[in-house]
Formats: structure tokens, sequence, C-alpha cells
């Protein structure tokens, strides 16, 4: 894709005519552009490779407008052929209507509210016909299969960097514990049943970085690219681990605020409640494996005490889960 050009694909295939095309933020797996036009932007979105997945984060987006969803979201704008993506080579194409709006931990929402939309989105998702997509259930957070590839990496890369290494002991103990402790969480959840519970789409990255914001209210969700066909349950441990994992440990108001908000559009009951601490252990585990992944593979940087500090602390929560504590 050396002589990729954003502005001649939007124009030949959604006759959007750009005057101006700059390369925004893009997640691991997909890029995007703002398109500019003279009265109005767009984002085109690489969606990746597989196109029956970009089809049904489309059809996703549709039926969510179709439900009069309560926020905003990203509207797929049709090709010229009709159709809701485009493939260049080996990637798929999307383009839809730039949506205003802050995003970060720099929110002026509240934590309730946040549960609220998660819980919204959820409802709104639950009678969506994800089988039509020739998707697989994903088994995020409950298969150790799915688990283990994770637990290799982040065992390989705080080998190879003894800063991190000693930082985890600290914290936690060695990382052959880390290890052991991850198969029992596993085990646990196992017992949960959690495997027996109806699947839905899920959001995948439910966090405030893709929760917009704008005159102290949510006011739309983007990045669907990571949807998931797992239990509910799934996303909202997710959003906890990623939301009320701080620097120094577990925030269980941010927890509650988070949970007692997503009661208000859908709902938990007892044995999910139950897997939510140890389904956070093993996100803590999948996020710890991205980012020391990212440190050790970074030619530009070098660990240092700090980055060590900031990521491992992590593994503290781990401890207080395993403990009972959160």
């Amino acid at each position: 894709m050396n002589d990729f050009s954003p502005g001649r694909l939007v124009q030949d295939w959604w006759g959007i005519e750009a005057v101006d095309s700059q390369r925004i933020l893009g997640g691991v797996s997909t890029e995007n552009w703002m398109v500019a036009t003279p009265d109005k932007r767009y984002v085109l979105r690489n969606a990746g490779r597989f196109g029956e997945y970009a089809v049904m984060q489309t059809a996703i987006l549709e039926h969510l407008h179709d439900a009069r969803f309560t926020y905003d979201i990203p509207r797929p704008e049709r090709t010229l052929a009709g159709g809701m993506v485009h493939r260049v080579g080996e990637n798929f194409f999307m383009v839809y209507p730039y949506i205003e709006g802050a995003t970060g931990v720099n929110r002026n929402y509240s934590y309730k509210e946040f549960g609220a939309a998660l819980g919204s989105c959820h409802h709104h998702l639950r009678n969506f016909d994800w089988t039509r997509f020739g998707q697989n259930r994903s088994k995020q957070l409950i298969d150790l299969a799915s688990i283990d590839p994770y637990i290799t990496a982040l065992e390989d890369n705080v080998r190879n960097a003894p800063i991190l290494q000693d930082e985890l002991k600290r914290r936690y103990g060695s990382i052959e514990q880390v290890s052991k402790d991850a198969a029992l969480v596993v085990r646990d959840l196992g017992r949960i049943g959690l495997e027996g519970y109806s699947v839905q789409v899920c959001h995948g990255d439910f966090t405030p970085a893709n929760v917009l914001h704008t005159d102290g209210k949510i006011s739309g969700l983007i990045d669907f690219g990571g949807v998931t066909i797992d239990p509910k349950v799934t996303d909202v441990a997710t959003s906890l681990s990623r939301t009320a994992v701080k620097g120094w440990g577990y925030d269980s108001v941010i927890a509650g605020d988070l949970l007692e908000g997503y009661s208000w559009n859908s709902w938990l009951d007892d044995n999910e409640m139950t897997a939510l601490a140890p389904l956070a252990f093993v996100d803590v585990i999948r996020s710890l494996s991205w980012q020391t992944t990212e440190l050790r593979f970074n030619e530009s940087t070098r660990v240092t005490h700090e980055d060590a500090t900031e990521y491992m602390h992590k593994a503290a929560v781990l401890r207080d889960i395993v403990g009972g504590q959160v």
C-alpha cells in the first residue's frame, strides 16, 4: 500500500470529493484517516483483512441506528456500488461521517452514566443475528486455550527485561506463580459455567477512550472494531479492568458506580457477578502482555524503572483478586 491515497479512494469508490486527508489514531490492526470535503469531515477506516468481520461491523452499526440507539455512533456510507465496505488488496475499508466529541480520561461524566451506556449497548445488541456472518463464538477470557498465548508472551517479555522481572516479583511473585494462578482462575470460571451462557455481540473495548462526551454528558460511542461474540459479562469485566484498575490498586467506588449504571439498562445474575473478578484477572494478564510486548520490541525506547512501575502496578491488582480482596 505504498501508493495508497485516502483521498483518491473515497472519491473513486464513495463519490466523496476530498480536499485534504491525514492519518489519525488507529489500533493494533486498524488504521484511520480524516478525510475533509469543503463542508464535511469523514473517517476512512481500514478495518483489517477479514472481510466478513468488517461487514458484520457495518451491520452492527446499522442495527444500532435502526434501533434508535441513544448515542451517536459511526454510520458507514454506502459505496457507489451499494456496499458498505470496499476491498483494496488484502484490506477492507469503510467510510463514515466524523462524530464530534472529546474522549479519554479527562471525562466530565459519571461512571454511573458510563455503565448505563454499556448496558444500553448490550440491550440494543441482544437480538442481533451474528450467525449470518460466518463468525464463531469468541470465548474471550473464559477459555484457557485463548489465554495461553498472552501468558506465554508475558513470560517471555518479563524474562527478557530484568527490571520488569524485579518489579513483578516485588508486587506479586514469580512469573511462574502468575501462570499457575491464571490456570486456577480459568478453572474457577469453568465451575461458574459461563460456557453455558447465551452469547451476543459485545463491544470488546468499552473504555473512556472510545466514549465521546460533550457538555458534561456521554454523546457517542466509537471503535466497534474489536467486537466479540461472548457472554455480556466478559464485556463488563473488560470495562471494569480498564477503568477501575488504577496506579494504586482497584477502585471499588468506580466499579460500584459502573455496575449500578449498567443495571439501569441491562443486568447480571449472581453467577455473572461472581465471575467479574476472575474475568478481570484474565483481562489484566492480557493487558500486561500487550504492554510489555510493546515495551520489549519498541527499538526507540528502553525499559526504564518508570515503565516497570507503571505497568506492573497491575500485578498488585492480580494479587488482590487471587486473595479475594476484589
